[in-house]
């Protein structure tokens, strides 16, 4: 029998991410939580004023994993209440934009964008794991 591996797993298991995971905590994007460390929490004001004062690959990084956090808090709330999982058009216009202009910036902007939702979805998944849910 095949067992699938949890999101965390998935992460723990990549070093890339990993390094990842840690640069944006050292450019205080992300902040260790409260209840588990592991569970970082967002700072959306510094992650927003980086990205519009300049469109570096960092910055274009933590914009794609506060955006798909968003996308993943959104998607379980839904399921939670009992209603079928959409996309609010505002947060699919924002992640478009996103997706648009590291397109237009760099050439592995596919493997930018699945590795911010797999960092999205850890994020989501570790904040509420933390909170017993």
């Amino acid at each position: 029998m095949i067992q699938e591996q949890t999101i965390a797993e998935v992460i723990d298991s990549r070093p890339d991410l990993q390094a990842l995971l840690q640069e944006l905590v050292g450019q205080g994007f992300l902040l260790p939580g409260i209840f588990d460390p592991r569970a970082y929490l967002r700072d959306e004001d510094q992650i927003l004023s980086a990205w519009k004062a300049e469109k570096s690959r960092l910055n274009a990084l933590a914009l794609g994993v506060s955006l798909h956090n968003d996308l993943y808090c959104e998607l379980v709330n839904q399921v939670l209440a009992g209603e079928d999982p959409e996309t609010s058009a505002d947060l699919r216009r924002r992640i478009d934009r996103w997706t648009a202009a590291i397109a237009k910036r760099f050439p592995d902007h596919e493997e930018m964008e699945a590795n911010c939702s797999l960092l999205g979805q850890y994020l989501e998944f570790m904040n509420r794991k933390s909170q017993g849910f």
